[in-house]
């Protein structure tokens, strides 16, 4: 073998760190105080799967790297500017959309079911596509040689977006959505994609480049 190729067959190539992709998995809740008004809060846990596969729940579940984040108080116009939007050229435009009180009743459907008054699910439908962008605040555990220590991220915004398992009008409507982010760290940025199933919202996480248009 020449000496050339033995050297780059003794080479070890260093594996990206971004190749690795996080996965968070927690349960949501509504909560909040006269101080901060209503926020919603997830708790969970987080792993790295250099496979890209998916950790089971019971390792998520034994995870150490827990995670406790809520909503960064809300901007009422804004919710109230988008909900009155997404019923424009439906059946409901021009209906009263109650601000932020309108995010939490389509959270409400998500997490806990069915509106009485729409046992269908199609006002819901819309309803769950003019949650607005939100941001998260908080910390998560992160063990950078030292041991676990609370890390908080820089920004971490996050939009939902109805993801209906039946088609719009059914149960099912109201009770599945999608759900973006990206955000920044002291480390990197990241961008995530995942879905909320009932009470519980998983993100996968990777973190990329600073210029890659993903990030914007």
């Amino acid at each position: 073998m020449p000496r050339k190729a033995a050297k780059r067959a003794r080479t070890v190539v260093e594996r990206d760190w971004r190749a690795t992709l996080f996965v968070w998995r927690g349960e949501l809740e509504i909560g909040g105080s006269p101080d901060t008004g209503p926020q919603i809060s997830w708790r969970g846990a987080w792993l790295g799967a250099d496979d890209d596969t998916m950790p089971s729940d019971a390792a998520l579940k034994a995870s150490e790297n827990t995670f406790e984040l809520k909503t960064e108080p809300f901007d009422h116009e804004q919710i109230q500017e988008k909900a009155n939007a997404t019923l424009v050229g439906t059946e409901f435009e021009g209906e009263e959309c109650g601000g932020t009180e309108i995010v939490f009743e389509a959270i409400d459907m998500i997490l806990g079911g069915m509106d009485e008054e729409d046992p269908e699910g199609r006002k819901a439908f819309f309803q769950l596509d003019g949650l607005f962008e939100m941001q998260f605040g908080g910390s998560y555990k992160l063990d950078n040689g030292s041991g676990l220590e609370d890390t908080s991220d820089d920004t971490h915004r996050w939009e939902v977006r109805s993801w209906p398992k039946a088609a719009p009008g059914e149960v099912e409507c109201a009770t599945h959505a999608a759900v973006a982010a990206v955000g920044t760290t002291p480390f990197g940025r990241f961008v995530s994609l995942g879905a909320i199933d009932g009470s519980t919202m998983t993100l996968a996480r990777r973190y990329i480049a600073d210029d890659d248009p993903r990030a914007a």
